[in-house]
């Protein structure tokens, strides 16, 4: 259960040096919140209409991570005019070592800088079946090295269906670095207009959202497997419907509470009666109709009188059938 939060900023002049500080300490809110979600690392994307970027993340948990002076300094990297996007991530680990900081979010790619929330259940088997490069031991690299690997983008919208796990996820081009791609497929994603910034925020949750901004929200209605392509010179959303496979992982379901896939405890196997062994002080081949511990008292109350029965000795007890047990423990 990570936590996807971002913004999505519109190409305006218009706006003041204020504006884009609004626009930072939104950012900064909203992650603090989505690390309820994930606090095993924290990381930001600054990406800038040209292409050029700024990628910064750390295995620490957001409030920690936005402590350190360094981050701080990141941040100025954001400019109201220059900047197209801002995507950030909450990680909850649960394949590849935070330790490890290229395991962490956001992923880069090739060209490709993009968040998920959710888990890939058959990455290995992916990565080999296209023969594609991987530096991380996190699954998710494995949706945007098949962006990567793709020819065009109806051909990538064909990869996603072999994806088996839950998956929602963001991501941008560097080349094309005017669109922001954000897939709700199987795992919660919240977007909403913020008329007085004109910008867009994104945000695993609304709750993660609302913690950023005080002004009117105005939520953009996504259903699930839907690919959405911003233009982020005009804020304009183009929908594509896409989808990975449903084939479900029996140690986790989806909790639609929480808005995450939780791990269920299989299913218990209830143990088949099987016969009891025979015991050592047993007559060979005797093979008792009752064991001990249910029909102890029966057996007493029938064949030997309970005041006499002299426990702990070698005396024969005889049974219905006529066999004898040599030595009652």
């Amino acid at each position: 259960m990570c936590g996807l939060v971002g913004i999505i900023n519109k190409k305006d002049d218009s706006r003041s040096m204020f504006d884009g500080l609004k626009i930072r300490d939104s950012f900064v809110r909203m992650t603090k919140t989505a690390n309820t979600r994930g606090g095993h690392s924290t990381g930001f994307a600054i990406v800038q209409r040209d292409g050029d970027y700024l990628l910064c993340k750390r295995n620490q948990d957001a409030y920690s991570f936005f402590l350190q002076s360094s981050v701080l300094n990141a941040l100025d990297f954001i400019d109201v005019n220059e900047t197209s996007a801002i995507i950030g991530h909450t990680r909850y680990s649960t394949k590849g070592t935070p330790e490890n900081n290229e395991n962490n979010h956001p992923i880069r790619a090739n060209n490709t800088i993009g968040t998920h929330n959710g888990s890939v259940w058959n990455d290995d088997e992916l990565f080999e079946k296209f023969g594609l490069e991987r530096y991380a031991e996190v699954d998710s690299e494995v949706l945007f090295r098949l962006y990567e690997y793709s020819d065009n983008f109806k051909d990538y919208i064909e990869k996603l269906k072999l994806v088996k796990g839950n998956v929602s996820m963001v991501w941008q081009d560097l080349e094309f670095p005017e669109y922001v791609y954000l897939f709700k497929g199987n795992n919660p994603l919240e977007i909403a207009y913020i008329p007085s910034l004109k910008c867009l925020a994104y945000g695993s949750t609304r709750e993660i959202v609302k913690s950023g901004f005080s002004d009117e929200l105005r939520w953009l209605e996504v259903k699930p497997n839907t690919l959405l392509r911003v233009n982020t010179n005009t804020l304009k959303v183009n929908r594509t419907d896409a989808r990975i496979s449903q084939s479900a992982n029996r140690y986790f379901k989806f909790d639609s509470k929480i808005g995450a896939s939780v791990r269920v405890k299989p299913k218990s196997c209830k143990p088949k009666r099987v016969p009891i062994s025979l015991s050592d002080e047993t007559i060979k081949k005797f093979v008792p109709r009752y064991t001990y511990r249910e029909k102890l008292e029966d057996i007493l109350e029938r064949d030997v009188p309970q005041q006499n029965f002299p426990f702990n000795t070698r005396q024969s007890v005889t049974a219905n059938d006529g066999s004898t047990i040599r030595k009652v423990k």
